[in-house]
Order: C-alpha cells, then sequence, then structure tokens
C-alpha cells in the first residue's frame, strides 16, 4: 500500500513538472512570436529570408531592397494574421512579404518627429548611368554626414560600376565617422506590369483555374480573383523616398525608332497623341523612362511631403494644446519650424528649349522615339508641383572631356533656361552641378519688407508698416522652381569658374526676376484701384 502511494505521488510530480515545463515552453514561444520579425513568416511556412544587417564595413554601407515575385498560387492565397511589428509586408500576406533592411540611422520611425533624423538622404535615380556614377562619386566626396542612396536595375552591375572600375569610395569614405554613407536599393523603376501588353503567362493560367472553379461551384470569379493583392513594384522606391530630402534623376534612354510599330503599324492620327501607354511595348521608350517615372517620383515625393506636413500640423496643435493647459501665452517662438521640402532635380537637354521644328530638334525627335517631346512634358510635370522644390537642368552637348579649369568656365542661363548651340559640356561638370543643387539652399523669395525697414522700426519701437498695394504677400513655404541651361564657355567674362558660382548667379538672378514681378503686380494693383475709383465717380 506504502509502495502504490509512492508511485501515485511520483506519477503526481512528474505530470506537474510536464505540465509546468510545456506551459513555460508556450509562453516563451508566445513571447518569440509576438518580437521576432520573420517569426510569422516562419509560423505560417514562409520562404523569406532572414533579416541581416545592412553590411557595414570601413568604406559604404550596402542595403539591398528587392520586391519578391509572387508565386503561382497567389491567386489562391489565403489570409494571414498581421502582427503588430510587421515591417516586410503592408498587407500581411505571405506573398507580399518584401525584404527591405532599413539602416536605423537613417530609415528608423521615431513617433513624434516630422522630419528625417538630421543629415540628409539623398537618393539617385540611374545611379550605374555615365552622369549617375559620377553624381554618387562627388556626393560620397563630400564633408558633410548624408546617406546616399542609389536606386539601380541590376545590383552585379552596381558592384563592378561603383566599386570595381574605381577605388574612389574607398579613399574617401574609411578616413573618419561622418563621411557620407552610401546604400544600395535594386528597384526597376519601369516594372513590366506597367508596360502595355505585359501578360504573366501564370496569371494567365490563375486565371482559367479560377474561371472553371467558379463555373463549377457556380459562384463568382471576383472570389478566386486575388490579383490586386500581388507585391507592388514600386515599394522599393517608394520606401527610398521615404523621409528623403532630396531625388535626382539621372534616367535617359536612346531608343531608336521603330518605323513599324511606331509610325506604320497602327494609325496615322495616333501620332497626334502623347500618350504611348497605350500602343508602346518598348520599355526603354522614352514615354515610360522619361515621362512614365517623373511622374512617379514627383508623386510619391508629393504624398510624403504631405504625410511629414500632416505630422507637423499635429505637433503643433499638441503643444499649442499643451501651453494653452499651462497658461502660457501663445507666440511666434512656440510654433515649430516647418519641414524641409523634397527637392526633385532631373537633369534634362538643351535642345528642349528649341524650336521642335528647328533642324537638330526635328531629326533627333524622329529617329530616336521623340525623346525631346517626353523631356518637355517631365518637366512640365515638375514646374506643375506645389508641395516640392524642383530644379531642371538643360546641359548642352555632353562629352567625357575634362574641362580645362584655366581657359574654360561654365555658362549658366536661368532666365530662358537654355544656352546658345552647338555648345559642350563635360558629364563631370553636369554632374558637379546636380550635387551642388542638391545641397545648396534654393530658397529666392523675398519675406517681406526689406531689412533697413525692419531695423529701422526695431530702433524707433514701431513695427513696419505693410505696403497696402501688397496684393500677393509672398509666402516663406512657397516651392521654388528653376530651368538651368548649362554649357562650356571659352571666355573668362562670359562664364564661371565653378559649380558653386553658377548655382549663387542663378539664385541672384532668379530673386530679381521675382521682384520684377511683383513690382509689376503692384503697379497693376495700384493701376486697376485708380481706374475702378475712376468709373465709380465718372
Amino acid at each position: 500500500m506504502r509502495s502504490w502511494s509512492m508511485l501515485s505521488s511520483a506519477r503526481v510530480a512528474t505530470s506537474t513538472f510536464i505540465a509546468a515545463f510545456g506551459v513555460l515552453w508556450w509562453l516563451l514561444d508566445s513571447s518569440a512570436i509576438h518580437h521576432s520579425g520573420f517569426a510569422h513568416a516562419l509560423t505560417f511556412g514562409s520562404s523569406s529570408s532572414s533579416p541581416s544587417s545592412s553590411v557595414q564595413s570601413s568604406t559604404a554601407s550596402t542595403t539591398t531592397a528587392t520586391s519578391t515575385s509572387r508565386s503561382s498560387s497567389s491567386l489562391f492565397a489565403r489570409k494571414l494574421p498581421r502582427f503588430p511589428h510587421d515591417e516586410f509586408s503592408k498587407g500581411g500576406d505571405t506573398e507580399r512579404l518584401v525584404e527591405v533592411h532599413r539602416p536605423v540611422e537613417t530609415l528608423l520611425e521615431r513617433p513624434g518627429l516630422s522630419t528625417p533624423l538630421g543629415k540628409p538622404k539623398i537618393v539617385v535615380l540611374g545611379a550605374t548611368g555615365r552622369i549617375g556614377r559620377l553624381v554618387v562619386e562627388k556626393l560620397l566626396s563630400q564633408t558633410t554626414e548624408m546617406t546616399v542612396v542609389a536606386v539601380v536595375r541590376n545590383i552585379r552591375k552596381a558592384n563592378r560600376v561603383l566599386f570595381d572600375e574605381a577605388d574612389l569610395f574607398v579613399e574617401r569614405s574609411s578616413s573618419k565617422r561622418g563621411k557620407p554613407t552610401l546604400e544600395l536599393v535594386e528597384a526597376n523603376l519601369v516594372p513590366p506590369q506597367e508596360v502595355y501588353g505585359y501578360v504573366d503567362e501564370d496569371d494567365a493560367i490563375e486565371i482559367e483555374h479560377a474561371k472553371s472553379a467558379s463555373k463549377y461551384f457556380g459562384n463568382s470569379m471576383e472570389e478566386y480573383d486575388f490579383r490586386d493583392e500581388a507585391p507592388d513594384p514600386n515599394e522599393a522606391l517608394e520606401e527610398c523616398i521615404r523621409d528623403c530630402t532630396c531625388v535626382i534623376s539621372c534616367l535617359g534612354t536612346d531608343r531608336t525608332t521603330n518605323a513599324w510599330t511606331d509610325f506604320l503599324a497602327m494609325p496615322i492620327w495616333r501620332l497626334l497623341k502623347r500618350d504611348a501607354s497605350s500602343w508602346c511595348k518598348d520599355a526603354h521608350h522614352p514615354y515610360y523612362v522619361n515621362y512614365a517615372t517623373t511622374r512617379k517620383v514627383v508623386g510619391m515625393a508629393e504624398r510624403e511631403q504631405r504625410r511629414r506636413n500632416a505630422i507637423h500640423s499635429t505637433e503643433q496643435e499638441a503643444l499649442e494644446q499643451e501651453l494653452v493647459e499651462r497658461g502660457q501665452v501663445l507666440d511666434e517662438t512656440t510654433k515649430l519650424p516647418k519641414p524641409d521640402r523634397i527637392r526633385v532635380i532631373r537633369i534634362s537637354d538643351n535642345y528642349v528649349a528649341h524650336n521642335p521644328w528647328s533642324f537638330v530638334p526635328l531629326v533627333v525627335n524622329i529617329f530616336k522615339s521623340m525623346v525631346f517631346q517626353y523631356q518637355e512634358m517631365s518637366e512640365i510635370l515638375l514646374e506643375q508641383s506645389s508641395l516640392v522644390d524642383t530644379v531642371v537642368l538643360r546641359p548642352a552637348d555632353l562629352t567625357d572631356l575634362e574641362r580645362d579649369v584655366n581657359s574654360t568656365m561654365l555658362l549658366v542661363d536661368a532666365t530662358s533656361g537654355a544656352v546658345p548651340t552647338p555648345a559642350n559640356i563635360s558629364r563631370e561638370d553636369v554632374a558637379e552641378l546636380a550635387v551642388v543643387a542638391a545641397i545648396t539652399n534654393l530658397k529666392n523669395v523675398d519675406d517681406g519688407p526689406d531689412k533697413n525697414e525692419k531695423r529701422n522700426a526695431q530702433t524707433n519701437g514701431n513695427k513696419p508698416k505693410p505696403n497696402k498695394f501688397w496684393r500677393r504677400q509672398p509666402q516663406k513655404d512657397e516651392p521654388v522652381h528653376y530651368t538651368i541651361g548649362v554649357s562650356w564657355a571659352h571666355h573668362a567674362n562670359d562664364g564661371l569658374p565653378n559649380a558653386q558660382a553658377c548655382m549663387a548667379k542663378v539664385i541672384k538672378e532668379q530673386k530679381e526676376t521675382e521682384k520684377k514681378r511683383r513690382k509689376r503686380e503692384v503697379t497693376l494693383y495700384r493701376y486697376n484701384v485708380i481706374q475702378r475709383a475712376f468709373i465709380r465717380w465718372s
């Protein structure tokens, strides 16, 4: 009897120990699932790789962000629960997991901040091109701490072009801390899904299966069609523009006109339409490379700017409410600084400013797929933006020759946006001017009364009197738009020695032009007031 009692006690103790161990194991497993970024992907059988930190070396930190392709069963994908710390999918689906490595120092989101984390973040599109690689080189040679995001289509080509062909990054980025860091992001700016006539073979097969299933079960086709849940091909680009300060577009194309597909295969009146998305199947067409990508980048930049402005407004309202509760007075010192505007810089062509029926633009448009037409459409998109600052560079004929700084100067014209032709300029000078435009303060508006008037008013203890005839009071947060023609000048009196002097001249000329325009507005307003008064009393 005693042995039976001892055996029962041992069984109870063993069962209790096993139960306690199981509960402890379940708690640890639940905690790991809750705090792990990839745990839910592993739990539900996802094939995503584990999150590795950005490759940090003495030269640069390199990050690769690619969008995973949809599997063949994505149309019948089942819904998966979304976890609170999911950074890899917007919808929480297994097929939509996107591997985006975020450096903590640049892309980490901190709640309550309306501006990026202090240092600039400049995105370079077309970083492996003949101008783009020079832009990346000159950005990394700066002494200011910044993050340079090079968006490339082929990561292997980027490694070969940016690292193997030149050792410029090793010498300039490894000496001290606080130097610019480099991130490589692989993204297709013209994804096949956005090109006319794109058909995915897997999609066609899945649609047939969905049709047969809906016909067999007698339900709707929409219950089996999950194409809207496919991964966004532009997600990597949108992640790059998030928290950025400037986007430099070095994109370009050299597509030769296809006489059959561009002119003869379709009705002749199609030539009068500028929209090539309804007939062109070539992703290298200037419509996609120049116009569609610019429209996409400007749209993403404007959405990011709206997000920053909304966060700033929320923070300002919370601060004002807190000050009111404390009984403090609201004044100009209690206002939070507004977030800086995103700047979009695009490299265009000098012949865009010329008559399209002149000899050179006409011949180039005929044999190069109307390239100048789509360059002009891209510039119009930038000029019409009311949320971001834009700079359009119109270089003359490009060359790889180096400029002799002793005998050759730089000629810029921001008034007409064009320089006399024929003219040349090196790609290195264009890249230098783009970098200077990216890191220079471009504000040129006149913020009200003159400095002498403000100083006299403060001395006399009076506030400056506003001009009652000032019809349109300038705003400090208005976006600025520059269109700059640039070329070489072989006479010292015609040009400037470097890109910094060129940008200083452009800003000064633009400011004078803005003052003249506002002076004309004031004069016109006064004339209208006098005219209305005369009509009233006559």
